[in-house]
């Protein structure tokens, strides 16, 4: 596909909308991306480095598994929100396509996984796995590490632990969701998850929002 649109590129569709945006679902798209948004701020503002690059945390000795559960608990909110995100895709678009265009299905996000169309689909897999891992399974693929720092504090970062996220988990078929990222990409999770949020799903709302916005009576 010629366009550069990176949904149209995602989807694999060339046609425009067949009807405005409707009001309801613009609403819908815009609460989800905010709160999207307000969980990755929460993200950030929790981590004491810099989330691309060194995103370690601290914790009181004594306070350590209260702020290892708190991390877990606002990633988990994350991942959740990028899945309504994509599950409401999944349900309004088919309103919006030509009876000609076969919609993608909603059930397991069949348009958007098990392949490596554009850098969302491949990055989405991977969100896909740790959502379903935090939401299903025991956080298996989640590892916190421990660093002595001082005398009242540890250093902690949140890493993706290969072995556990596959075989350590009641889970079926968790390799599934490496198949488009490497190692480096998914060592540290919340690293991951900054450059996902603030390049690929930014740049893949606006331009669903542009495809809408291509709709002519």
């Amino acid at each position: 596909m010629s366009s550069s649109n990176l949904f149209q590129q995602t989807i694999d569709i060339s046609c425009e909308p067949t009807q405005a945006l409707q009001g309801d679902d613009r609403d819908a798209f815009e609460t989800i991306v905010s709160i999207a948004d307000l969980n990755f701020l929460t993200i950030s503002n929790f981590v004491d480095g810099p989330i691309r690059s060194d995103p370690h945390f601290f914790s009181e000795r004594q306070n350590t598994t209260v702020k290892i559960n708190k991390l877990l608990t606002i990633v988990h909110n994350y991942l959740a929100t990028i899945y309504s995100y994509n599950e409401n895709l999944c349900e309004v678009l088919p309103d919006y396509l030509p009876n000609s265009v076969q919609a993608p299905g909603t059930a397991d996000f069949a348009c958007l996984r098990r392949q490596s169309r554009t850098a969302y689909t491949k990055k989405f897999n991977f969100i896909l796995g740790l959502r379903t891992d935090a939401q299903h399974g025991t956080f298996s693929g989640f590892d916190v590490t421990n660093e002595p720092w001082d005398e009242n504090q540890w250093k902690h970062h949140l890493k993706f632990d290969r072995h556990g996220f596959v075989n350590a988990t009641r889970l079926n078929d968790m390799s599934q969701h490496l198949q488009h990222t490497n190692r480096r990409e998914r060592e540290y999770i919340l690293s991951f998850l900054a450059g996902f949020h603030t390049n690929t799903f930014q740049a893949f709302h606006d331009d669903l929002m542009d495809w809408f916005d291509q709709y002519s009576p």
